[in-house]
C-alpha cells in the first residue's frame, strides 16, 4: 500500500505516508481496536509506554500478577497484534500502531 500511494502521489512520500496511515486507520486498526477488550488496550497503551516491551515493566504498569497477565499476552499474540517470540518482551507487529494507540486509547 505504502509503495502504492507513493506512485499515486508522484513520489512524495510524505503525503504518501498520510494517505497510508489513514488507509491502515480506517480499513485495519479501526476494526482491530474495536474487537480488543479495556485490558487489551490498557495492555498495548502500557507496551508502547514501556521502555524496552519488558513483561516485567508492562505488568509493573498495570498492577497485573503473571498469572493475570498471561490471558491478555496470549489473545494478542494469537490476535497477531503483539509479537512474544523474545522471551520476557513484547512488541507491536502492526507498522504504526503505536502512534494509532496514542490516538485511540481513552483510560476508562
Amino acid at each position: 500500500m505504502l509503495g502504492y500511494y507513493t506512485f499515486e502521489t508522484g513520489g512524495d512520500y510524505n503525503a504518501a505516508l498520510i494517505n497510508y496511515r489513514q488507509h491502515l486507520d480506517e480499513y485495519v486498526y479501526d476494526k482491530i481496536w474495536s474487537e480488543l477488550s479495556l485490558k487489551d488496550r490498557k495492555v498495548l497503551n502500557a507496551l508502547i509506554n514501556s521502555t524496552d516491551g519488558s513483561v516485567a515493566e508492562i505488568r509493573e504498569a498495570l498492577n497485573m500478577k503473571p498469572n493475570e497477565f498471561a490471558p491478555y499476552r496470549e489473545r494478542l499474540i494469537r490476535k497477531g497484534v503483539v509479537d512474544g517470540s523474545t522471551r520476557g518482551y513484547l512488541s507491536l507487529t502492526l507498522p504504526m500502531f503505536d502512534e494509532y494507540i496514542k490516538d485511540h486509547f481513552v483510560e476508562a
